[in-house]
């Protein structure tokens, strides 16, 4: 018959080839390593964009701090001139 110990390593036994076959299956080990992937390049495009707003709020800080660099924007991003400039535009042939 049966005796306790038998019976828990039989027990034993089909927990450890179970674990085994869940382990070797992969569905859930390549789940991991993708999601793991996946964070690995979220926090890489987190730091980008923290840098990316690092910059943006210094030239927010430029642009309330210093007249030059208002006006400078305003030439290069909606080509701004001066009232006493004169604006000479050559076409090509």
């Amino acid at each position: 018959m049966f005796t306790r110990r038998k019976v828990l390593w039989v027990a034993v036994v089909l927990v450890f080839l179970t674990a085994l076959g869940v382990f070797l299956s992969g569905g859930d080990l390549s789940r991991y390593r993708s999601l793991s992937q996946g964070a690995l390049s979220l926090r890489q495009k987190n730091q980008e964009l923290l840098a990316e707003n690092a910059k943006l709020r210094a030239e927010i800080e430029a642009l309330k701090a210093d007249s030059k660099v208002v006006e400078r924007a305003l030439r290069e991003e909606l080509g701004y001139i001066r009232s006493d400039e004169i604006i000479f535009s050559f076409e090509g042939p």
